[in-house]
């Protein structure tokens, strides 16, 4: 797995596995408005939008984690 520790916003993307600011792995799942909607890495239905996506580390792109 790639690990970057660097900000986010807002370069992420669909797919991608992000870590929230409260230091959960969370994946995006879609992006609204310019938003991340985020999910639970083992599933679960979609969480609201962050609200400050600049708190967000990108951990790995899509492809690259699993």
């Amino acid at each position: 797995m790639t690990t970057t520790n660097a900000p986010a916003t807002p370069t992420v993307e669909v797919g991608d596995l992000v870590k929230d600011a409260h230091g959960r792995h969370r994946v995006v799942t879609d992006l609204r408005d310019g938003l991340p909607l985020l999910r639970r890495r083992t599933g679960g239905a979609p969480e609201e939008p962050p609200v400050d996506p600049r708190t967000l580390t990108l951990i790995a792109r899509r492809g690259t984690w699993s």
